[in-house]
């Protein structure tokens, strides 16, 4: 799962990662155009100071962060942004600032974050061309996936019936809308808790030794809580996501929150976890962005 998970968190930081019912929303306009496995979106948005944009299938958000607050002119885009591209493109077309990429949907789950900086007083208009091609599964129509915007927890609720699964279904999971994978004893919902060893590093240079795992997962929903007990307390480090597939032994968790020392983050990554016979989580792996930084886990019962 994704995940400081950070000791300190400035407040610049934290306002970094929390979006709220206040941040302002649009759903695109899609008018056609692109071919069945490319298409653009173009944007345009009106800042004075700085904020940030997120596009995930049809639907975009925008956040201050500084200045007076941005707001929304257009979204007009040929077809949803998919959640899986093999090629992406960022454009700034227009705009006296500057504007940048923050984050790259082909590693951010589907999502596109773009950042702008308007350096004068007084708010200019920004517009921006996003666009792409080898597209795969779509994020859909209808549930745009972002979850309930007001629990002010970051990108999206993992306690939402649609989450970062396949949106166009509220019940399945994973890439196929099965659970067939599961194992068939397993029954409905799978617990473990389970002591170990292993560390949890983050860019930032924090470190944490972990001493133990607790995990479950429930088959209807697909939901996956994975925490892990460490030097710094039990259950210190907390991820939140969907199962993405389950591959014999090893269940592959696409991680869209985490926590750490109670405090909520926005984090994107992938948890692997070996699971035996017996029901019981023999190693936990997973790496991914949190708070602005890199984090690696690694676990052994």
């Amino acid at each position: 799962m994704r995940t400081v998970l950070f000791l300190a968190l400035t407040p610049a930081l934290l306002l970094a990662q929390n979006w709220n019912s206040g941040d302002q929303s649009i759903r695109a306009q899609i008018r056609g155009g692109g071919s069945s496995d490319s298409g653009k979106c173009t944007g345009e948005v009106e800042v004075d100071g700085v904020a940030e944009i997120a596009i995930r299938g049809e639907e975009g958000r925008i956040r201050t962060l500084s200045g007076n607050p941005a707001r929304w002119r257009r979204l007009e885009c040929t077809s949803a942004l998919p959640r899986t591209i093999s090629e992406f493109r960022f454009k700034g077309v227009d705009g006296r600032g500057r504007q940048d990429l923050a984050q790259d949907p082909r590693s951010n789950n589907g999502m596109a974050v773009i950042r702008i900086e308007d350096p004068k007083g007084g708010a200019d208009g920004y517009t921006f061309d996003l666009e792409w091609r080898g597209s795969g599964n779509f994020s859909g129509s209808g549930n745009s996936g972002w979850g309930n915007s007001n629990s002010g927890s970051g990108w999206g609720n993992s306690n939402s019936g649609s989450g970062w699964g396949n949106s166009n279904s509220g019940s399945g999971w994973g890439n196929n809308n099965n659970n067939s994978g599961w194992g068939n004893g397993w029954g409905n919902n799978f617990s473990y808790r389970g002591n170990g060893r292993g560390s949890f590093s983050h860019s930032n240079g924090q470190r944490q030794d972990i001493r133990g795992a607790y995990v479950t997962m429930e088959r209807n929903t697909g939901i996956a809580q994975v925490y892990f007990s460490t030097s710094a307390g039990p259950e210190a480090l907390q991820f939140n996501g969907r199962i993405l597939r389950i591959d014999r032994d090893t269940v592959t968790v696409d991680i869209q929150s985490a926590r750490n020392r109670g405090e909520k983050v926005t984090a994107t990554g992938t948890i692997r976890m070996q699971i035996s016979s017996d029901r019981r989580v023999r190693a936990i792996t997973s790496d991914g962005d949190a708070a602005g930084g890199r984090f690696n886990v690694n676990y052994r019962e």
